[in-house]
């Protein structure tokens, strides 16, 4: 397996100005120098309302991926009006770190990936490779299927949606020695550190995370200060006792505390984590994770924009132990690895991006040995719903008019995929008339106002909507997810779409049945004194009076 190659230099040009104003827009482009050599890459912003977390909307996020190299992807953000991020290419893990120092620079919007150091030690990791002699049976597990499922690791990963075959519970709990070490965006940088931990899971293990929660402030109530083995003691007996449950939704998740507080104060180590103790490597005596015990904590390390992406170096590491990986190069099981070439040396070196391949050959039997899988992992599924192109994008008013979409649904090939698609008018007193999926009909409720159709066995399909146009711009928003609480979709970018139909021109009074009411006369006649256009104005009326009560 390679490791990080050495950078001269990288360079990364993109258009600033066009990502800040057009976040959720399509991807941008842009190019990373590297060596010398200019590579295309492709900027697609990431949605990360899954995660939980309002950051300021100036705080963007990216997908990053070389246009010519397929298998190359990353993550970047753009934070504080700064660039930080990390690139996997070929093997290999580059930092992506905004050191402009000009004025020119600036202006050309040229930012740098920085050499990771590989002469720069972050220090120690304190690994624990036994549980503590307590018991979590007391603790009831959130509701699992009938029959608990346990896999293979090795077939069961060669089935994957969008590279993903798992999908990690995993509970992260900040400080609020975290929260001022980063400032009014410490909520972004947080969630920095968790895209990166999932891009190393997901290069190397096709595994990526469902943040269950990102608890911010809770790190407080961990006691063992700057002592690094007390916090983890603390964290373990406050788990068992149940004072975790306010932010600790299922106790069989992996729960990691990353924290502000300066651990090697007190000694060299800057993370530590509990692993399963092995009587025959690589096969453990009993698996660590959903047993309660796959907990650990990690240090905030590094200064300026690279600190999240050193951060998550550390974090990768320490939940690998909660994974079964040993020390490279020091425990005798992988002696035969390098101590300072991968992520689970024991002295911690951010110039080692990639795991050895004794790790490899630990994740296989610590997965396939966990017998309630379902405990602590999800299934991954990408469900999307995209915008005929022909849809309208303007209607006269009080027209009828039909809009469509495609929804496409992917999940393992093992699993059934059942989801809820749902739209919203969410302005204008325009109605639904009818909503039909492959032609069957869906779902109308509250007043014409929003449709629901649920489908079993999802795969690919076509909404028809026909809609009642009013008198303002009509505004929808629709909505599609899956119905199982043990599905995560894999890019939640394409989960929803807000159209709207711009109402234009005015009401044409020659046409049949159309035009403003004729008062009446003084013999009483009047010319369609109540057509649809008092009805929609009528309506209006309504809803502005019952806004107004």
């Amino acid at each position: 397996m390679k490791h990080l190659k050495q950078l001269s230099l990288a360079t990364l040009l993109a258009s600033v100005l066009a990502l800040a104003a057009g976040a959720q827009a399509a991807s941008e482009s842009g190019y990373i120098n590297i060596d010398g050599q200019p590579l295309g890459l492709e900027l697609t912003p990431r949605n990360i309302e899954a995660y939980g977390v309002k950051v300021a909307t100036q705080n963007q996020f990216f997908s990053i991926q070389l246009k010519d190299f397929p298998n190359s992807v990353g993550r970047a953000a753009l934070i504080d009006g700064k660039w930080q991020g990390l690139l996997h290419h070929n093997g290999q893990l580059h930092l992506i770190d905004d050191v402009a120092a000009s004025a020119e620079d600036v202006q050309q919007s040229r930012f740098v990936a920085q050499t990771l150091n590989q002469d720069m030690n972050l220090g120690q990791c304190g690994f624990t490779p036994r549980a503590p002699n307590q018991s979590l049976s007391n603790i009831t597990p959130r509701s699992l299927t009938t029959n608990a499922l346990q896999i293979d690791y090795d077939s069961y990963c060669t089935d994957t949606v969008d590279g993903v075959c798992l999908v990690g519970q995993l509970t992260l709990v900040f400080d609020s020695q975290f929260e001022s070490d980063f400032g009014a965006s410490y909520q972004a940088q947080a969630v920095a550190i968790a895209e990166y931990v999932d891009l190393i899971y997901k290069s190397e293990f096709s595994i990526v995370f469902n943040k269950l929660r990102m608890a911010f402030g809770a790190g407080d109530q961990f006691g063992g200060e700057n002592n690094i083995d007390a916090v983890l003691d603390d964290m373990t007996d406050q788990r068992i006792d149940g004072a975790t449950s306010s932010f600790d939704p299922n106790v069989f998740s992996i729960l990691h505390f990353i924290s502000g507080r300066n651990y090697n104060e007190n000694g060299p180590a800057i993370g530590i984590a509990y692993g399963p103790e092995y009587a025959s490597y690589p096969t453990p005596v009993e698996p660590l994770l959903c047993s309660g015990y796959a907990i650990g904590t990690s240090q905030v390390f590094g200064s300026g924009s690279n600190r999240t992406a050193l951060t998550s170096l550390i974090v990768a590491h320490e939940i690998g132990h909660n994974f079964g990986f040993l020390h490279d190069g020091d425990d005798p099981e992988v002696s035969s690895c390098s101590a300072t070439d991968f992520i689970m040396g024991a002295e911690l070196n951010p110039g080692a991006t990639n795991f050895s391949s004794c790790s490899n050959e630990a994740v296989g039997p610590n997965l396939s040995g966990i017998r309630n899988i379902e405990r602590c992992f999800d299934f991954p599924i990408n469900v999307s719903l995209l915008k005929d192109s022909g849809n309208p994008a303007t209607a006269d008013p009080g027209t009828i008019i039909n809009t469509s979409y495609t929804i496409n649904a992917a999940a393992r090939s093992d699993r059934t995929l059942n989801v809820r698609l749902r739209g919203d008018i969410t302005t204008s007193a325009a109605t639904i008339l009818s909503a039909s999926v492959d032609a069957s009909a869906c779902t109308i409720s509250n007043g014409g106002t929003r449709y629901t159709c649920n489908l079993a066995n999802a795969s690919t399909h076509n909404l028809d909507l026909q809609l009642q146009v009013a008198l303002s711009d009509l505004n929808l928003l629709h909505q599609i997810s899956s119905t199982a609480t043990d599905d995560f979709d894999v890019d939640s970018d394409d989960n929803q779409v807000q159209e709207t139909i711009a109402v234009v021109g005015s009401v044409d009074p020659t046409a049949p049945g159309t035009g403003t009411p004729d008062l009446l006369t003084s013999n009483g006649s009047g010319g369609g004194a109540f057509s649809w256009w008092w009805s929609l104005n009528l309506i209006l009326l309504f809803a502005l009076r019952r806004r107004l009560a």
